[in-house]
């Protein structure tokens, strides 16, 4: 382990060469492959480096003193200025730029995203492109397919209240281009999604529903996740066949079954809350 360490300072790696002998033991306990251990180890490494740049640059800035919108004493301020925390805390200056730069055609890569970091680590293909005319509706549908509600996202809400679009996902209309007729090959999720593939029972499942069944997960608290059944199916093997929960359209004869081909990260995740748990 020391050689370890001293490979790592002499490399500048801070994180590896603080937290190796940890990140080793967890490596054997899960039994990790070497792409994933090694995606994780470089993944945190970059977490670090990320933070230490960000730590510097406000040091750099020399500021009298450092302060979260949190630490404020609002009672202190002028009434006047007021709005300007509300606009800060919600991004509404995010809306705003809808109105002043929209865009009448966008298209969304969703071909490999990852569960909560944009740097990666958490891959979970979905293999998937959206193109939408509404840069509003656009976010609220990629929100929904991430297992979020616009209320959770107060800047889509706040465009479309300031007439930059619409966020009524009923009165979209969606077309599907290409769906699956075939799996292809299984999805093979690394990291923290891998942690969650646990909980699925997958059997020649699209991209797209096993993507939006891991996002859903995802969202899940430990209790949630401790509290599901053995296993949830998914896939076109389950066609025909009978069972206790599983999720999109292929699993419609189980007694419980998210419908949807594919259903959506918060369609999952509201079934599972409501029917389920």
């Amino acid at each position: 382990m020391t050689n370890i360490q001293e490979l790592s300072s002499r490399l500048k790696l801070s994180y590896i060469r603080d937290n190796a002998e940890i990140l080793i033991g967890e490596a054997r306990q899960t039994q990790q492959d070497y792409a994933d251990f090694l995606q994780n180890l470089l993944l945190r490494e970059v977490e670090r480096r990320t933070e230490n740049t960000i730590t510097r640059r406000i040091k750099d800035a020399k500021f009298p003193i450092k302060k979260y919108l949190v630490d404020f004493d609002r009672a202190k301020y002028d009434k006047a200025f007021t709005p300007k925390f509300k606009e800060l805390e919600t991004l509404e200056f995010i809306a705003h730029l809808n109105t002043v730069c929209k865009n009448d055609f966008i298209v969304v890569d969703a071909l490999c995203g990852d569960l909560d970091y944009e740097e990666g680590g958490n891959p979970v293909v979905s293999n998937r492109l959206f193109a939408a005319l509404d840069p509003v509706l656009c976010d609220t549908f990629v929100a929904n397919e991430m297992g979020y509600t616009v209320d959770e996202i107060p800047y889509i809400a706040m465009a479309g209240d300031l007439g930059a679009g619409s966020t009524d996902l009923s009165a979209a209309h969606v077309r599907h281009l290409n769906p699956a007729a075939d799996a292809g090959a299984s999805p093979k999720p690394t990291g923290k999604a891998r942690s969650l593939a646990r909980y699925l029972r997958e059997g020649s499942a699209c991209s797209s529903c096993y993507a939006a069944a891991t996002r859903a997960l995802s969202r899940l608290g430990r209790g949630e996740l401790g509290a599901l059944p053995d296993t949830l199916c998914i896939g076109q093997d389950y066609k025909g066949r009978s069972g206790a929960v599983g999720i999109g359209q292929c699993t419609q004869g189980f007694a419980k079954s998210v419908p949807g081909c594919p259903p959506s990260a918060t369609a999952v995740l509201d079934y599972l809350r409501k029917e389920v748990l």
